[in-house]
């Protein structure tokens, strides 16, 4: 497009998204002060038409702005209570692990987002951390990742196995989540004093084990969580790490 055309086809895509974002009686509000704006005057050789934005069209814009204005700052004290929620969600400080050392670390790129870091105590002492990723930003990726962390711990004590696990987990939010939504996830469990671990991995990036002069990438996992893909999940893998990396000590 020339300049004129391309300068009109950007005010009237700009003008018409502006438009239906409003509600029903906005919309109405800002017609009519577009409307009170145009002026028409008849002269003894003809008509012409002036745009005046002074007077009772502008006191209807500004009315429509504060309008808007008050959505946005409702909206946005909303987002930062649903961020103190999401934080109260998250553990407070890292689990004790004989022989490891845990960082626990999240923070959402947004007021809210869909990341979730957690661990579980086992009543026979081990211990699991998750680390998943909602897609998406924002509040719907926030609420998919509080159904996924009461999922998640619901069911991880009672299946049978990180594979049985992964597999609830995708049904769960196959069936109960949003279309074109999924989530990575990476479920493992430490051994109190072993560098014996077991893992799931859902679709996530595989995590580094860090050595001596060496960073060794575990195998990857099966399909997201959510994605419709027929296959099964993988079986749980039982990984023994050797060498020993710095972060892994023995104890007595």
């Amino acid at each position: 497009m020339g300049r004129l055309r391309r300068w009109l086809h950007r005010s009237g895509w700009l003008l018409k998204s502006l438009f239906l974002n409003l509600a029903p009686a906005r919309r109405v509000l800002l017609a009519l002060a577009m409307l009170l704006c145009v002026n028409v005057q008849s002269h003894g050789d003809g008509h012409s038409l002036q745009i005046d934005f002074g007077g009772f069209p502008i006191v209807l814009f500004l009315l429509l702005l504060m309008l808007e204005l008050k959505d946005k700052l409702v909206a946005k004290s909303e987002l930062q209570a649903g961020r103190v929620v999401q934080q109260a969600l998250l553990p407070k400080e890292a689990p004790q692990v004989a022989g490891w050392d845990v960082w626990i670390s999240t923070r959402p790129a947004n007021e809210v987002g869909g990341d979730l870091v957690d661990f579980v105590t086992h009543e026979d002492g081990r211990v699991g951390l998750v680390l998943a990723d909602v897609s998406g930003k924002g509040l719907p990726a926030a609420l998919l990742m509080a159904r996924l962390q009461a999922t998640l711990l619901a069911f991880v004590s009672e299946l049978p196995s990180l594979a049985a696990l992964a597999s609830r987990l995708h049904e769960a939010f196959r069936k109960r989540g949003l279309e074109n939504r999924f989530a990575t996830l990476v479920y493992l469990e430490l051994e109190p004093g072993s560098a014996h671990i077991r893992l799931v991995n859902a679709g996530h990036m595989p995590p580094l084990v860090v050595g001596p002069g060496h960073i060794q990438p575990l195998p990857a996992g099966g399909p997201a969580l959510g994605i419709p893909t027929g296959q099964r999940m993988r079986s749980n893998r039982s990984i023994w790490l050797r060498p020993r990396p710095w972060w892994c000590t023995r104890t007595a």
